[in-house]
């Protein structure tokens, strides 16, 4: 998860984070909360977006890198007023998500992106159909582990249920 990266992460102080305005931000010095207005004919992820390049180039953050998590559609509208590397992130399936279901996008997204980060095999697979080019640029860095760590851990087979059973709800 981002919080188990960003903490133990030497670029922790010099780490921002954009998102939507929230009372108690889990890293209130790197946390830079949006103001949640904005035009009901615009997506929120938009307006976040449009907000957080207005906040970097107003300010004149120092920037190497943006990353962008599970919002594809975003990248293209990001490079286009901020001229730095872009890491794009997926949590989330690629060819269901608005900006890389179609082959076309996603070979947009590799020439737009540095390098893209998936959580599992399985994404990246799903990302790279139909994709012969640039395929290095495809890694997976599964949640939570040491980037250099190649393999999935092995994991206990240990399931922990809480609740009552119900025939009825499988």
């Amino acid at each position: 998860s981002i919080i188990n990266i960003l903490k133990h992460s030497e670029f922790f102080k010099d780490t921002k984070i954009y998102g939507d305005q929230v009372e108690n931000p889990i890293f209130p010095k790197n946390y830079l909360g949006i103001h949640k207005s904005w035009n009901p004919f615009k997506s929120r992820n938009l307006h976040l977006a449009d907000q957080m390049c207005k906040e970097i180039l107003i300010n004149k953050y120092p920037l190497n890198i943006i990353e962008i998590h599970n919002r594809p559609f975003l990248v293209k509208r990001v490079s286009k007023k901020i001229n730095t590397k872009i890491l794009l992130f997926f949590h989330n399936d690629p060819l269901k998500m608005k900006g890389s279901k179609h082959k076309s996008d996603r070979q947009i997204l590799l020439n737009q992106c540095e390098k893209i980060l998936c959580v599992s095999e399985y994404i990246k697979n799903q990302f790279l159909i139909g994709i012969n080019a640039k395929k290095e640029k495809v890694e997976v860095i599964y949640n939570g582990i040491n980037r250099q760590q190649k393999k999935f851990p092995k994991k206990n087979k240990e399931i922990l249920y809480v609740g009552k059973i119900a025939k009825d709800k499988g």
